[in-house]
């Protein structure tokens, strides 16, 4: 006899269950690591002369009150010797971007600005107190004393305070004012610390089971 006509289909079955989740990919690549982050200060000393205009003190003060905006940590300043004094500051690795002097005339009410070295003096300012080594150069017998690496280690900077380098002045009438002078120093700041590289997605679910009959 004839086939007989198909029946229906059936509903479709049930989405079966979510696949396990993959394993997780691998880590990336560490990023480059940074220099450490030290120095870059910027620190105040204050010169201070008396009724002789003799430089009798000199110290690093903090006129912030602890602000973070100037810092005295690791900066020492030396006894005078006669007009000049020196400085050394162990938490810095370069040489100061910029030293400025600041020079108080008592009788006008004033400060004299002076960015060491603008006037024809440097000779009496200097950075010492480490010793060259040779260098390798395509010139012959050159040294080098690294003081962009290791200027806190081994430098000190000496400065000549004598009146005619800052233009300072006191007072005697009719009340005695004595001189002052303060020196901004500036440093330069290492970058800080790189951090490591992202880590790498995880894999892609398992593919969700056919339902169906």
């Amino acid at each position: 006899g004839t086939s007989g006509t198909s029946g229906t289909s059936g509903a479709s079955g049930t989405s079966g269950n979510d696949g396990a989740a993959g394993d997780a990919g691998t880590s990336g690549t560490s990023g480059i690591d940074g220099a450490d982050g030290t120095g870059g200060g910027t620190y105040i000393a204050r010169a201070e002369f008396d009724n002789t205009q003799a430089l009798v003190g000199v110290s690093f003060i903090d006129p912030a009150g602890g602000l973070g905006i100037y810092t005295t940590a690791g900066a020492t300043a030396g006894a005078p010797n006669g007009t000049t004094c020196s400085f050394t500051f162990t938490n810095e690795v370069a040489p100061p971007l910029s030293m400025v002097a600041y020079g108080a005339n008592a009788q006008t009410n004033e400060y004299t600005i002076t960015h060491l070295n603008a006037g024809g003096d440097n000779l009496t300012h200097k950075i010492k107190g480490f010793t060259f080594s040779p260098y390798s150069s395509s010139v012959a017998n050159q040294v080098d004393a690294d003081i962009f690496n290791l200027f806190g280690a081994d430098a000190q900077i000496e400065i000549d305070f004598a009146k005619a380098n800052f233009d300072w002045n006191r007072a005697g009438f009719p009340d005695a004012i004595e001189a002052h002078v303060y020196v901004m120093f500036t440093f330069p700041a290492a970058p800080a610390s790189g951090g490591s590289g992202g880590g790498g997605g995880g894999s892609a679910p398992a593919p969700t089971s056919p339902g169906g009959v």
